[in-house]
Parts: structure tokens; C-alpha cells; sequence
């Protein structure tokens, strides 16, 4: 049928005007509405993580340490080393590494097991994500397959070809059309902008594409088992800052800062 809508050499075509009212805004109406519900879904699916109050305070006690070791040199001598004192031997002192009473070192501490619940809401967030967007594509191919939609007010090369005129095989046809597949992906990777506009900056329907790619990494690396990234170690990551602590060089600048401003020389 398309082909016998083509002009003579420049590769164009007429549209019906009823494409756009059948085709091209329920498309973009129903992918619209598709994210408004998946987002009100999402947040009713949503399971509220609890941060315990010792993972708080241990967090606060690095930042307060990344914090002293990176202003040191404002603090007197006697503030650096008291300060010093208290991160050495009391912030950071490491009861899990204390030697067993063999003699031996003490034996690392076994992995949590995995929390089920934690892993039913990963599934649920993964199917609210993959499953509408697996059903709207089927409805558009299935529906709308082979319409050109659209025409893009601009030229574009021949390599956007495959990806704006996906479903339809006319090498003929000017590359600026837009078939009815393509439309639901330009669809689907931006209405960021418009989800960002109506719900906020921070939704679930404003990374739809990023929460795809996730997903699909998480199934080929098996995190849908599981297989996330542990918790760090926070015995070794105290240990870590206790050596930074340890050899992080001291020099105060504030100390005869007015012979310097006024240009006195310093008699060491």
C-alpha cells in the first residue's frame, strides 16, 4: 500500500490527516497514561527500606573523619592531636579483629543471608518496569504495524534509516518518516521531559529507560537471585581510614599567618 503512495524521485509520500487522530496521539496517549499509572503502582508497591541507627552513626563517624583529615592544617596542634588521639584509639578501634584465644586470627564474619521480602520487591519494581513496556510494544506492532506516521521537519542521513523506520522495508522511502514501532520507542525514551514536568523530578517514570537497562542486568548477571552487591565491610573500611589517620601529613598554616600577611620574615 505504501508503495503506491510514493512521488516520483524524491522518495516522499502523502499522509492521511486521519493518521494522526487514530494512530499517532492514542499511541502517545496511551504511553502516557501507561507511565502515570505505573508510577502511582510503583509507589504503592514500594517497600520502605529501614536504615538502622547503628549504619547511621557509623557513616557519620567516617564522614566526621574524611572531614578532619581534610582540614587538619586549620586546627592548632593541640586540637589536631586530640582530635587524632580520638579517632585512633577509641572511634576506630576494631573489636572484630581481636586475636582468638588459640592464638589464631579471629575468622571473618559469615554473609547475611539474603532477605526474601528484599527480593520479592526487587522482582515486583522489575515486572512494573518491563512487563507494560513488553505489552505496549506487542499492541503497537500487532495494531499499527507498517504506518508511517510522521514526517521530521529536518533531513537526516541514512543511518538513522534502521532507526526511525523500524517494521517497514522501503529503501525507497525519504529517511525523515517515522513508522508507527519507532514512534512507540521515541515515546518510551522521551517523555522524561514530560513525566518531569506533571510528576517531579523524582519518579519512577522519569528513569524508565535506566530502570529497563537495570533490570536487564540484573536478569543476565542473576540479580534477580540475589546476586547484588554485598555490604561492604565495615571492620576493613575502618582500618583503611585508621591508616589514612595514621599517616596523614600535619603542617597548621594559620600559625604566623599575620608575619605573613604583613610580610615579616618568619625566623624558624
Amino acid at each position: 500500500m505504501l508503495s503506491t503512495l510514493l512521488l516520483a524521485d524524491d522518495g516522499n509520500i502523502v499522509l492521511d490527516p486521519s493518521i494522526r487522530d487514530w494512530v499517532l496521539l492514542p499511541i502517545f496517549l496511551v504511553m502516557f497514561g501507561q507511565g502515570l499509572l505505573r508510577q502511582y503502582v510503583s509507589a504503592l508497591l514500594k517497600d520502605e527500606k529501614k536504615v538502622g541507627v547503628d549504619s547511621v552513626a557509623k557513616a557519620g563517624l567516617l564522614r566526621r573523619s574524611q572531614r578532619f583529615r581534610a582540614h587538619a592544617a586549620f586546627l592548632p596542634p593541640g586540637a589536631f592531636q586530640l582530635r587524632r588521639k580520638f579517632f585512633l584509639n577509641s572511634a576506630f578501634a576494631e573489636p572484630a579483629a581481636a586475636v582468638a584465644k588459640d592464638g589464631e586470627a579471629a575468622a571473618e564474619p559469615a554473609q547475611p543471608p539474603q532477605d526474601p521480602l528484599a527480593m520479592v520487591g526487587m522482582m515486583k519494581q522489575n515486572m512494573m518496569t518491563v512487563l507494560p513496556n513488553m505489552l505496549m510494544m506487542g499492541w503497537v506492532s500487532f495494531f499499527f504495524s507498517g504506518f508511517v506516521l510522521v514526517k521530521l521537519p529536518f533531513p537526516l542521513t541514512e543511518r538513522f534509516k534502521s532507526m526511525l523506520q523500524r517494521g517497514i522495508f522501503l529503501n525507497s522511502l525519504n529517511v525523515s518518516y517515522v513508522s508507527s514501532l519507532s514512534w512507540f520507542f521515541i515515546n518510551l525514551f522521551g517523555l522524561r521531559g514530560v513525566f518531569s514536568l506533571v510528576l517531579g523530578s523524582e519518579n519512577g517514570a522519569v528513569d524508565n529507560a535506566d530502570q529497563m537497562m537495570a533490570a536487564q542486568m540484573q536478569m543476565g548477571t542473576g540479580g534477580m537471585m540475589g546476586g547484588g552487591a554485598a555490604a561492604p565491610d565495615m571492620t576493613k573500611v575502618f582500618q583503611q581510614e585508621k591508616n589514612e589517620i595514621e599517616i596523614a601529613p600535619y603542617q597548621h598554616i594559620v600559625s604566623e599567618a599575620e608575619k605573613r600577611l604583613l610580610a615579616i620574615p618568619i625566623i624558624a
